[in-house]
């Protein structure tokens, strides 16, 4: 397994948003690339399939793998089709299958061109317990892109397992956000104007309209207020190392970056602990692993990332990435905007719809 190669499945696995590097890059063979996961709470559970191909492109949009039939099955034959929602997303039905803590679980997989991949059976371990979760202020918290220092509240928990189990767990997080917008406010220049002459041209969906020397309401805007959200791309998983009787204390599992847009109202934060069997353990450490070294995922590595995906059509091709079997728990909570320790400014500069402009809006 070639360095690059290994980069190209971590960065499809995880679906990261990166810029393309501006060098001529080798083609690479094309591979199928695995990222699925059953738990104990409700479903729907996904499985997304996508096909790597020449890196660069990859990098920026690996393909979907579509058409394909996706089981998911037990150790007691129970069976579930998942329908395809989008290209490669492929999900059971909210009241289908459902894991169980004892019961073995697998994935069978059939592209549309025949060929088949399984996963190897795993049991699904009990999830333990988030005991605590909490958080604090740290200035200077995080480093921007632009090479800037941002205030943050670092998201804390305390955890435990269970007694006589393998106590390997993963975390992950999301947060969601009220988020405001002015999209009547948007403008325009006139071209050739002296001097620069802008006039308003709000969006449809602002509720206003513009005649002539007016901006006038007609309606009431349907794109000022949305929810916005973010799932933790970071792969954390726990050291057991330092574990003292399967408990885990003060576990940093996220930072909230402190911004006018996040903090308009208050952020939710939900906290997820999945156990893990010591397959997907070891696949999710390699992972933090990769992600952490020289804090980019570009840092060449020659540890070869397995999963515990197999070709069943022919033993010497190889797949990557893995379908998990975990135990689940969560534990939330909101943080206020005036938990912020000084002022904020006022968030009256976005003059889109703000579906357009914050991330996973709706």
């Amino acid at each position: 397994m070639k360095p690059l190669n290994i980069l190209l499945i971590l960065f499809i696995l995880l679906d990261g948003c990166i810029d393309p590097l501006a060098i001529k890059l080798p083609s690479v063979a094309s591979h199928l690339v695995v990222d699925g996961l059953i738990t104990d709470s409700s479903g729907p559970y996904q499985v997304v399939l996508k096909r790597s191909s020449n890196l660069d492109e990859s990098l920026i949009s690996p393909k979907p793998e579509t058409g394909a039939m996706v089981w998911i099955m037990d150790d007691l034959n129970q069976t579930e089709l998942l329908n395809e929602v989008t290209p490669g997303i492929y999900v059971t039905n909210a009241s289908g299958i459902k894991g169980q803590v004892g019961r073995s679980y697998y994935v069978k997989i059939k592209t549309k061109n025949g060929k088949e991949y399984q996963s190897q059976p795993q049991t699904l371990l009990p999830a333990g317990n988030i005991d605590n979760l909490y958080y604090n202020f740290e200035s200077n918290a995080i480093v921007t892109g632009e090479g800037e220092n941002q205030d943050a509240f670092n998201i804390f928990i305390d955890a435990r397992g269970v007694s006589g189990e393998l106590n390997l767990y993963r975390w992950r997080s999301t947060g969601i956000y009220e988020a405001k917008s002015y999209p009547e406010s948007k403008k325009v220049l006139i071209p050739m104007s002296r001097p620069p002459t802008f006039i308003p041209t709000p969006e449809p969906c602002s509720g206003y309209i513009y005649t002539g020397d007016l901006l006038r309401k007609i309606a009431e805007c349907t794109c000022c207020i949305c929810w916005s959200y973010e799932q933790s791309k970071s792969a954390l998983v726990s050291d057991n190392r330092f574990a003292s009787s399967a408990q885990f204390n003060k576990v940093n599992v996220a930072k909230v970056p402190i911004t006018e847009i996040i903090f308009y109202k208050k952020y939710y934060i939900e906290v997820e602990q999945l156990s893990l069997s010591s397959e997907a353990y070891e696949f999710w450490k390699l992972v933090e692993s990769q992600q952490k070294a020289n804090g980019s995922l570009f840092q060449p590595s020659s540890v070869k990332v397995n999963g515990n995906m197999k070709s069943i059509t022919n033993s010497e091709e190889e797949v990557f990435g893995i379908f998990s079997v975990s135990g689940s728990t969560k534990k939330s909570f909101f943080i206020k905007r005036g938990e912020v320790p000084y002022e904020l400014p006022p968030l009256d500069s976005v003059a889109r719809d703000c579906r357009q402009v914050y991330p996973h809006a709706e």
